[in-house]
């Protein structure tokens, strides 16, 4: 219940011998006088979470021994007395999560002989002791326990090995070897076709392939785009929608290695090189994003002139070689503050007429040097001539999450998704922010939804492998803020089905 309750006084369970379960939650709770519970010596479930109790005393569960679930999480727990468990014989499941416990006694614990489940993550734990539960006498039931049990740095340790995980799955060092899928083969300058393809003979595939990608049906999208490169690998313009179709569909991967094949067909396309830019740019390459739109500016026929001054760069010997694959620190470009100028002169030169892609690449280079705001301004001022860029509003959505404006990163992204209700990236970069501003459920939904569309492909024997790892990571992050390890562990097997049903969104 919710009723604003502040206190509890002895008696207030009194006559009420035959209750089994009481749940007092989101109260501001902060003590329960011993004695409380003496009235309910049949309760098997009670529940006080998300209160403000900050100890446990003796005593305080004495008399409910037939007591199976005791839920204590998101509370302000800091001390609990030794022998507060005494006595609950029958307790299978303990939750102490998210409080601020700073130690574990193995004393609390030592009467718990059937507990099952114990919680206790997310507190202000650095260590656990070996000894915790040496108590459990059933070596499966001690197992479960044991594996229910992380400190808070464990716990945090591996969600932090999550997000690290996400920057390097797609990487690869020349001394490195990939690990392929078996419905993907390697073909063309290392990018990895799946062999399964149900449209590798599709007559007019691209055609099929620019439909789908605008229609939002990514995967299926990918499918005709890579038979399209298939039947004729010389295809820049395949090559080019692959990439902006693959860097949609959350593989940034296989983005970067289309729009590179692109540009080796055709080295001026202007579409490609922004592309490129961009999703050099998401993967931290920060100085290959900006020798791609130092490229865009020397091909770009408006600016090219302002090259002219600044030999150094027009011969640099890097300009034209396939980007590196090893991720540079946020400021490791010494091409940056150069290039970011050149952007500048091209905006005065340009005064009189707002030129969308030149604002976009000036708020790519703005992201670069951490000036959010002045992204911000950048991909507002293109949105004012392309107020329906799906993209630009994704860009403009991360732009201001990576300026700590979650709220308006969410509007960003909810209109990008308006215009296109496919569009995976964005899908995911919503969950991202959500979790941000603690909307842990809201952000495990949109996690669902992108791997449900990146699922809903006609080749059914690989759909599998057509979803990011990045959402999946995601997603764990998200279910382990929300107290439900059943869910955690769905998503750790890829049961996406099972936690469709959970969420209640449509399979």
């Amino acid at each position: 219940m919710n009723t604003n309750t502040t206190f509890l006084e002895v008696g207030a369970f009194e006559g009420l011998v035959n209750l089994i379960s009481i749940e007092i939650s989101n109260n501001p709770l902060s003590s329960i006088p011993v004695g409380v519970f003496a009235d309910v010596s049949n309760l098997e479930t009670l529940i006080l979470k998300f209160n403000k109790l900050s100890g446990l005393q003796n005593g305080l569960f004495e008399g409910l021994g037939k007591l199976r679930d005791l839920q204590l999480h998101e509370n302000k727990i800091q001390v609990i007395e030794d022998q507060v468990f005494q006595g609950l014989d029958n307790l299978e499941k303990l939750s102490l999560a998210k409080n601020n416990l700073t130690f574990v006694s193995t004393d609390w614990f030592s009467d718990l002989k059937k507990l099952k489940v114990l919680r206790i993550y997310d507190n202000q734990l650095t260590t656990i002791p070996e000894d915790l539960l040496k108590n459990f006498p059933n070596l499966e039931e001690f197992e479960r326990a044991k594996a229910a049990v992380e400190s808070d740095t464990e716990f945090w340790d591996k969600m932090q090995a999550e997000w690290e995980e996400l920057a390097r799955r797609n990487w690869l060092t020349e001394n490195e070897q990939a690990q392929i899928p078996s419905s993907v083969s390697p073909h063309e300058k290392g990018y990895y076709f799946h062999t399964d393809n149900p449209y590798k003979d599709f007559p007019n595939a691209f055609e099929e392939g620019l439909k789908k990608s605008r229609e939002g049906d990514l995967p299926n999208a990918v499918l005709l785009l890579e038979a399209a490169v298939l039947q004729d690998p010389n295809d820049s313009e395949a090559w080019q929608v692959l990439g902006t179709t693959q860097a949609e569909n959350e593989n940034e991967q296989a983005a970067i290695v289309s729009l590179q094949r692109c540009l080796e067909l055709h080295p001026n396309n202007l579409l490609a090189l922004m592309a490129l830019a961009v999703s050099l740019t998401n993967t931290g390459m920060r100085h290959d994003a900006c020798e791609a739109l130092l490229r865009w500016l020397r091909h770009n026929p408006k600016y090219k002139n302002l090259l002219k001054s600044k030999a150094h760069l027009v011969g640099s010997p890097n300009s034209q070689r396939r980007m590196s694959c090893v991720p540079m620190g946020r400021h490791d470009s010494s091409l940056l503050p150069e290039v970011k100028e050149l952007f500048l002169e091209a905006v005065q030169q340009n005064s009189d007429n707002v030129d969308p892609d030149l604002q976009t690449g000036l708020g790519v280079l703005y992201n670069l040097s951490g000036e959010f705001n002045k992204a911000v301004e950048a991909f507002n001022t293109a949105l004012s001539v392309r107020p329906e860029d799906y993209l630009l509003w994704n860009r403009l959505g991360a732009t201001l999450a990576n300026g700590d404006r979650s709220e308006e990163a969410v509007e960003a992204y909810t209109r990008a998704l308006e215009l296109h209700p496919g569009f995976i990236r964005s899908r995911y970069n919503l969950g991202i922010s959500c979790i941000n501003l603690g909307a842990h459920r809201e952000a495990a939904s949109n996690f669902l939804t992108a791997l449900s569309l990146q699922r809903k492909s006609q080749s059914h024997q690989q759909s599998h492998q057509v979803m990011s790892g990045n959402i999946w990571a995601a997603l764990r992050i998200a279910l382990s803020m929300m107290d439900q390890p059943e869910l955690f562990q769905a998503a750790n097997i890829g049961d996406l089905d099972l936690l469709m049903r959970a969420f209640n969104l449509d399979i």
